[in-house]
């Protein structure tokens, strides 16, 4: 394993010495004390020139290798993010295409379900009509739409409004005319009701892609979004990176804003 070359290092080791030792056994009780002070702060400086000199153009041959290296695998990787996306955007443009395709075939098999079964509901209705249209009394009536119920070449559909129309008769037999009458509402809606229409195609999905919707950020209204978390429409976690510095410098005006907290320190100079 490679050697750390600061740790051993003699005068780095030389220069930093037992400084904090010294540091945390200083008192600082009289004028003549931050004399003193002053003079270990000074030494620290002096030593602290000396780790740079050593280490400083280390770090900088590291940061221009850093920085290069940085540099050429954004510009490789770069060409290979922009292949995916046109990859990936070809893929979802065919899915979204697929989906769109078999919308337009559940509208088509909704508009053809509508018309066949206005067309089964009229055949039934003039069914219904001729059957009665000899019959006078109500009971002639009742005779009349059973026959219809009863004929083995009654459709379904037939069936269903004979049915109700013969629920109809026989409460105005009874004189129920009310429920008769609720009767006679409730027929014209099962008429009325939506054709059945099968669920569109599922689109077939390709194995090991998948297709969902994002949304990209193009720009930030920070007045509008802050307003939307004060007012309580947003959560305040959106807003995560503050300006620290600023805060800082507005506290020294003495400006202190709600919702931060505040703990003071001293910054110490030495000339």
């Amino acid at each position: 394993m490679e050697t750390n070359p600061v740790a051993t290092n003699e005068t780095l080791q030389r220069a930093v010495g037992t400084v904090k030792d010294a540091a945390m056994i200083l008192k600082v009780a009289s004028p003549a004390d931050v004399e003193h002070a002053r003079d270990g702060i000074r030494e620290i400086k002096r030593r602290r020139d000396v780790i740079n000199d050593h280490c400083d153009s280390g770090i900088k041959q590291a940061h221009a290798l850093h920085k290069q290296l940085v540099a050429d695998k954004k510009r490789l990787t770069d060409e290979l993010d922009e292949a995916e996306r046109i990859i990936k955007r070809k893929v979802g443009d065919y899915q979204i295409e697929c989906e769109r395709l078999a919308r337009e075939e559940q509208e088509k098999a909704r508009k053809a379900a509508e018309v066949e079964q206005q067309r089964k509901v009229e055949a039934a209705r003039k069914k219904i009509e001729k059957a009665l249209e000899k019959a006078g009394t109500i009971q002639e009536k009742i005779d009349a739409v059973t026959a219809v119920i009863e004929d083995e070449t009654t459709t379904d559909t037939e069936l269903a409004l004979a049915e109700r129309q013969l629920e109809v008769l026989n409460l105005q037999l009874q004189g129920l005319n009310d429920k008769a009458q609720e009767a006679q509402e409730k027929a014209v809606e099962i008429a009325e009701a939506p054709a059945y229409i099968p669920p569109a195609a599922v689109v077939e999905k390709t194995k090991g892609v998948g297709v969902k919707k994002v949304y990209d950020i193009l720009s930030i209204d920070s007045a509008k979004l802050i307003k939307e978390i004060a007012e309580g429409k947003g959560n305040a976690n959106l807003v995560k990176e503050w300006d620290i510095t600023t805060l800082k410098k507005l506290a020294l005006l003495g400006i202190f804003m709600t919702g931060v907290s505040y703990g003071e320190n001293r910054s110490i100079s030495v000339r």
